[in-house]
Order: structure tokens, then C-alpha cells, then sequence
């Protein structure tokens, strides 16, 4: 049996470490979370269309952030269900106050922004538009330039994680381009050549790119995911495909956060 001053020991070590080193010890017990701002915008798919704002891809993605690195994250996501130009964001970014204010403040920053300025070309079945895309794409990459840059000029930090995903083909669409006739034609004009002046003007700014192109449509870009992974109309994401691009934003790690 133990003798009562054996007992005692144990006691009388934890009431000196409270006595002599009460702040210590408060500190570590009530320590609050660090705070991370993240700011998401774009259109339909970091918007959650279709899904509940839970289960949208920007939350799930928070909620990695706040289980790998032990912090709070606080969202302010911009995203809408609107076919907003480059351009149009390009003006949002430096005429909105609240929006500038959100990016400033930011540890990460998420973009998910659509190819809306060529859809007047994707369904045309007469030809395939090559002058007009090469066109179009060109503007865009010149629009891309600017978004980066008076994002990278707002939020200058060094320790900020900017992305920006370089979606893909839906299936809706390359069903389409398949039907009529045009896909490996219209794959490279229209979405290819958006993809190549989205990465170039990335790589400008340090913006790191989210390689979403191969695991939605494959390593040729010839395929598309699982029917799963959609909603009925083959081009929003279900709830597993809004995971799925969690986990790719995830797979990029956190630095230079961490």
C-alpha cells in the first residue's frame, strides 16, 4: 500500500506549478485559435450552385484549413451565379470597397472564374471560330494580367496563399463538341488556350494555379469524371465533385502560410 505521504507528492508538485506559475499555465489552457481570413470568389461553382453553402467546395476547403493547420477561419466569399466577364471582375476589384477591403486582409484567397467570353463560340456547328477565340482568349489573358496584379497590389504580403483554379471541360460541353464534330479542335482554341493564358499570367504573379484540367477530363483532356461528380445537368458540381475539389485546393499544401 502507499503511505499517505506518497500520496501527498503528487498534490503538493501540481500546487507549487499553480502557485509560482499560475500565468503559464492560464495561457496554455485558454490560448485562442489563430484567425485565418480566406476570400473566395468567381462564379457558379465557388458559389455552392446547386449544393448547400455547407457542402460547396470553398467551405469543405475551410474546414481543411482549420483542421491541418489548428487554426479559425472566418469565409468571405464573393462568388455568384452570374456569367461575369474577366473584365467585369477586373472592375469589381477596384471600384468595391468592401470586396478590396476583403482581399486586402486576406491569408488565402481562392478564384474560380469561368470562360464565359467565348460561349458565343462553343456551340456553333457551322465551323469552328479559330480567329475569333484566338482573339478572345488573347483579351483575356491581358484581363487575367490585370485581375493578378491589383489583387498582388492590394495584398501584398508575402505570406498570403493565392489560387486560382484552372477548371475544365464539363461534360456538358464535351459532349457537344463531340456531336458536332469539333471537340479536339474547339478543346484546344476555346479552353486550352484560356487554360495557357490563365497559368502564364499566374506564374507573373505568383498566383499558384489549382490543377483541376487532369483530374476532371484526364491527362489528355479526352475524358470526363464519373456522372457522380455532377449534377443533371452535366456541368455544376454534386456535393462528392464539390469535395473532390476540396481536396485537390488541399493536395496544394499551405505555403507560404506554412
Amino acid at each position: 500500500m502507499y503511505s499517505k505521504k506518497r500520496l501527498l507528492v503528487p498534490f503538493l508538485i501540481l500546487f507549487i506549478m499553480i502557485f509560482f506559475f499560475p500565468s503559464n499555465i492560464l495561457l496554455q489552457s485558454q490560448s485562442p485559435q489563430e484567425l485565418i481570413y480566406l476570400t473566395a470568389f468567381g462564379d457558379a461553382t465557388p458559389a455552392g450552385y446547386g449544393v448547400k453553402p455547407s457542402e460547396s467546395y470553398v467551405q469543405v476547403y475551410s474546414e481543411y484549413v482549420e483542421e491541418d493547420l489548428k487554426v479559425e477561419v472566418e469565409v468571405n466569399n464573393w462568388a455568384e451565379d452570374k456569367k461575369r466577364n474577366i473584365s467585369e471582375w477586373v472592375h469589381l476589384v477596384t471600384t468595391n470597397q468592401d470586396f478590396r477591403a476583403d482581399l486586402e486582409s486576406a491569408d488565402i484567397i481562392i478564384i474560380w472564374i469561368g470562360w464565359h467570353e467565348i460561349m458565343p463560340y462553343l456551340y456553333k456547328t457551322d465551323r469552328v471560330y479559330k480567329k475569333e477565340l484566338n482573339m478572345t482568349t488573347n483579351r483575356m489573358g491581358e484581363q487575367f494580367d490585370l485581375l493578378f496584379d491589383e489583387i498582388t497590389r492590394l495584398n501584398n504580403s508575402k505570406n498570403t496563399l493565392i489560387m486560382v483554379a484552372e477548371t475544365g471541360i464539363p461534360p456538358a460541353i464535351t459532349e457537344t463538341w463531340k456531336n458536332i464534330g469539333h471537340f479536339q479542335e474547339l478543346k484546344q482554341y476555346a479552353y486550352e488556350d484560356w487554360r495557357k493564358q490563365l497559368i502564364q499570367a499566374a506564374e507573373r504573379h505568383n498566383v499558384k494555379v489549382v490543377p483541376t484540367y487532369k483530374t476532371l477530363n484526364g491527362k489528355q483532356g479526352n475524358s470526363n469524371l464519373p456522372a457522380i461528380y455532377f449534377q443533371e445537368d452535366k456541368v455544376h458540381f454534386s456535393i462528392k465533385g464539390h469535395k473532390l475539389l476540396a481536396d485537390i485546393h488541399r493536395n496544394l499544401g499551405y505555403d507560404p502560410i506554412k
